[in-house]
């Protein structure tokens, strides 16, 4: 397909206005592209807790789970799809099946219990 979007995914600690500069120049380059939030990173991250409190805990604060400890595999690959669902309007075969061989991998990744 000649413009099917790029989609453009971060690493850990970033979020899609990683990508701002590179969008700009593929738009100017006449490609269609995106960037999308991985689970607990970007539009979807959140604070520790104590990171707000004060006075300020430097204990509380390295103690505390961090907020990215609560999301799975699951959970991000969930997000993940809907993302590329709503960027390819429903043709995400294949990185349905990326997802499917990552989990296959990757037996031991932690995975949100289901009770």
């Amino acid at each position: 397909m000649p413009n099917e979007p790029v989609v453009l995914l971060h690493g850990f600690y970033h979020g899609a206005w990683a990508w701002t500069e590179v969008i700009a120049e593929l738009v100017g380059r006449g490609r269609t592209a995106v960037a999308v939030d991985m689970a607990a990173h970007g539009r979807h991250a959140t604070s520790p807790a104590s990171a707000g409190r004060r006075p300020f805990d430097p204990v509380a604060y390295a103690t505390e789970p961090p907020p990215v400890s609560g999301v799975g595999l699951d959970a991000a690959a969930d997000l993940l799809v809907a993302q590329l669902d709503s960027v390819g309007r429903g043709k995400v075969g294949v990185q349905r099946l990326f997802i499917a061989q990552a989990d296959t991998a990757f037996p031991k990744t932690p995975r949100r219990s289901s009770s």
